[in-house]
């Protein structure tokens, strides 16, 4: 496994992703045995929020209730009948139970991620560190943090007061500032002499 501060490998036994932190976003490599697939998800489009989420099959989970279901009922059914064959009976749908749990198990996956406008970029929670991940996203929300601030937090003096405004809002809800700069400069923006009261544009909400 490698991480480092602007690139991160995680590998499971069916997939390779890589992520590598961009100027303008987080380019995502990801390799599985039939398919590679490649993308780039911008700074603009990630939520500043962290989430966590556990995702598994549960059609591995369901088949293993199953069985194990068949397995009682054909096992008490057959013994309080006195089928010479109940005990066999219940061995085989028993293995098949225990088979299904254990795919069920090995299917449980725990991801930390951010939301998008699309969907979300996901990263395995556990590899292939908790000390490498937490320094490879911490460097991520540093580099977009920056890139927004660099981006969208100059004045327009073509701009009216609501205009500006808002993109403050939206600069702020996106974690380009923190409260503490979004009010200093939200405290200038209303002190700028300014005579358009005009609505402010849409192009930030």
């Amino acid at each position: 496994m490698v991480a480092c501060m602007d690139k991160l490998e995680q590998r499971t036994f069916r997939e390779k992703r890589v992520f590598l932190l961009l100027e303008n976003g987080v380019a995502v490599v990801e390799k599985g045995t039939f398919r590679k697939r490649e993308y780039l998800v911008s700074y603009e489009t990630l939520d500043r929020n962290r989430f966590k989420i556990t995702q598994s099959s549960k059609g591995w989970a369901w088949a293993a209730i199953v069985f194990l279901v068949l397995c009682l009922f054909v096992g008490i059914t057959g013994l309080l009948e006195g089928e010479p064959g109940a005990i066999a009976n219940m061995m085989f749908y028993g293995f098949f139970a225990c088979i299904c749990g254990a795919l069920f198990a090995m299917s449980i996956q725990k991801f930390t991620g951010y939301a998008t406008e699309t969907g979300a970029l996901l990263f395995y929670a556990d590899k292939p560190s908790d000390g490498a991940l937490k320094d490879f996203l911490a460097e991520l929300e540093r580099r977009r943090r920056e890139y927004l601030f660099e981006h969208y937090s100059g004045s327009d003096e073509s701009g009216s007061v609501g205009d500006e405004l808002a993109k403050l809002h939206w600069l702020k809800e996106k974690g380009g500032l923190t409260d503490e700069e979004y009010e200093k400069l939200k405290r200038e923006t209303i002190k700028r002499p300014d005579d358009d009261l005009s609505p402010p544009k849409t192009f930030f909400n």
